[in-house]
């Protein structure tokens, strides 16, 4: 697979993640390619949602 097509493979993933996480009422980070919850992160509440988004919407959580 050449670059241009691994590239569009990438970002057809990322707009896939995107439409879904938002579908379901989560943020798609795409900075750090994680599926985020709308509470404030770096709290326990936001890390709590933060890994329900990753389960609910397939992403990993790590």
């Amino acid at each position: 697979m050449d670059l241009q097509s691994k590239n569009n493979a990438k970002e057809a993933l990322n707009n896939l993640k995107m439409e879904i996480s938002s579908e379901l009422g989560y943020y798609y980070n795409m900075r750090t390619d994680k599926i985020e919850g709308l509470a404030p992160q770096g709290t326990l509440d936001g890390m709590a949602e933060n890994i329900k988004a990753g389960v609910e919407v397939g992403g990993m959580t790590c």
